[in-house]
């Protein structure tokens, strides 16, 4: 492909979605409107590719600001997957019993493995 001065952000991001190993969501449209009477449209989609990881393309229309384009690179999708992470499981009471759970599972896993190992030894 011939990279011109022209080319936009969304030219360039299509480029990288279309390559045989990368994956990528379809566009996801958000049409939002509030109280004040301001609309605005978002367009979001993920690619991921093995080597450059996740990207995501955002595109911003309102009356007021006009179209903003972004393209969100693998750090600063990183930072949105863990801040989300660490928002999403804050310590609530099916958080903690999760956590309980998954300690238990893990606690009987080690105890059968340890099991195991001694009837092998024997």
């Amino acid at each position: 492909m011939n990279k011109t001065s022209n080319e936009t952000l969304v030219d360039k991001f299509e480029a990288g979605t279309h390559l045989p190993e990368a994956k990528a969501t379809k566009p996801a449209t958000i049409i939002a409107s509030n109280l004040f009477g301001l609309d605005e449209t978002t367009i979001v989609r993920t690619r991921k590719h093995p080597q450059e990881g996740f990207s995501i393309f955002l595109q911003v229309a309102s009356r007021e600001g006009g179209v903003v384009q972004l393209v969100l690179g693998r750090q600063v999708c990183d930072a949105i997957y863990r801040q989300r992470d660490r928002l999403m499981d804050r310590s609530t009471p099916a958080s903690r019993q999760r956590a309980r759970a998954s300690r238990e599972r893990a606690r009987v896993r080690a105890a059968k493995a340890a099991k195991k190992a001694a009837k092998a030894a024997s």
